[in-house]
């Protein structure tokens, strides 16, 4: 649908506004007389200014400031006693007290947290939610390569999320003036293990100067967009208090970083271990993991009680890869090379072979200068 209506980074919640009013504008639908209606509509489509807010866990000095994302504002410092901010959180506690509001949570563990604002211009409150979820993702999900907690010294213990910097529940979308857009909310699942570990001073430091260099060499990304929905796709997957769906969320990260669609996965997980030295073992680990990913997918049970550990593994067998992906280290000018440089063969005189091949071509062809 995106692609009939030629309309990039669209959301679900916009496609659907502008699908709803398509169906309606004739009595008799065809294909074609639908898509020029969609693609009106969606040119005319009128935006309004919303405030999206997201209450953030365990994130420290990290995640600071003000910054652009994926076409919107994230205001991760807003200024807690001005007119808006009071506005919201009497908006948003007076949600919590109504009839609507019933997901028997401890309200007490996160209605304190500080409060990330994302300012956005969507058709729609849905629309906006989805806009700003998906910019503060990718914020977050670059602080979930390097942050995150242990495993459990207990495996039967209830599972937490493995990130450790993550949106809390109960998110809400406000007009400009802080009253409610509204009465519709978000409310993600929010374990009662999970606590404020917090993080010293010395890490933090040290964390938020990787952190802005891995932003800054983002921005600079032939396959930037690419990255950025890994990056949310990573934040996504480890974020989630159960591991199964953790670990299948690994695997759509590696489908993303890996090749374009419908790349084989024998392919996916021989890109991920090339990042390896000992690249035979974490070959075989990858098999592993995509045996387990299939069994999963075509509902196999699975007799193992290992969700967390499966997990962690799918995020260490793709994490070197990630870090190439979002620094591209070597200068590739596209994911084609990125690709091609993971499937470079591994043995030396191997690749000795080659480049004398490639030497060879160039000498052959009076090219003047040649490696």
């Amino acid at each position: 649908m995106a692609t009939a209506l030629f309309e990039e980074n669209r959301t679900t919640a916009y496609l659907k506004a502008v699908v709803k009013k398509a169906i309606r504008t004739r009595q008799n639908l065809e294909l074609q007389s639908f898509l020029t209606d969609a693609r009106r509509i969606s040119n005319q489509m009128i935006r309004a200014k919303y405030k999206v807010v997201f209450p953030i866990h365990d994130c420290g000095e990290i995640i600071v400031g003000k910054r652009k994302s994926r076409g919107v504002w994230i205001n991760f410092d807003p200024t807690s006693n001005s007119q808006f901010m009071q506005s919201v959180r009497r908006n948003r506690q007076s949600q919590v007290g109504s009839n609507n509001f019933d997901h028997g949570a401890n309200l007490q563990e996160y209605r304190d947290l500080p409060l990330a604002v994302v300012s956005v211009d969507a058709a729609n409150a849905s629309d906006a939610f989805e806009q700003a979820e998906a910019a503060i993702s990718t914020d977050l999900g670059l602080v979930s390569l390097f942050l995150y907690r242990g495993r459990s010294i207990i495996p039967e213990n209830p599972r937490t999320p493995i990130a450790r910097c993550i949106i809390a529940p109960h998110m809400t979308v406000h007009s400009p003036s802080g009253a409610l857009s509204s009465q519709q909310y978000w409310f993600n699942h929010w374990p009662q293990e999970v606590r404020r570990a917090g993080i010293p001073a010395d890490r933090v430091t040290k964390l938020l100067r990787i952190v802005v260099q891995y932003r800054e060499n983002l921005s600079k990304l032939p396959w930037k967009q690419t990255a950025e929905i890994a990056l949310a796709q990573h934040y996504e997957a480890f974020s989630k208090p159960d591991g199964e769906a953790a670990f299948l969320g690994g695997w759509r990260v590696l489908e993303t970083i890996g090749g374009p669609n419908f790349t084989k996965s024998d392919r996916l997980v021989s890109r991920a271990a090339s990042f390896f030295r000992d690249t035979d073992y974490h070959r075989d680990l990858g098999r592993h993991l995509q045996f387990r990913r299939n069994s999963v997918a075509h509902g196999k049970p699975i007799a193992a009680n290992d969700d967390e550990t499966v997990a962690f593994q799918m995020r260490e067998f793709i994490a070197p890869f990630m870090w190439h992906f979002i620094s591209n280290p070597f200068q590739f000018r596209s994911l084609d090379e990125l690709w091609s440089f993971c499937d470079a063969d591994t043995e030396r005189k191997d690749r000795v072979r080659k480049v004398h091949i490639l030497k060879s071509a160039a000498k052959f062809r009076n090219e003047s200068e040649y490696p």
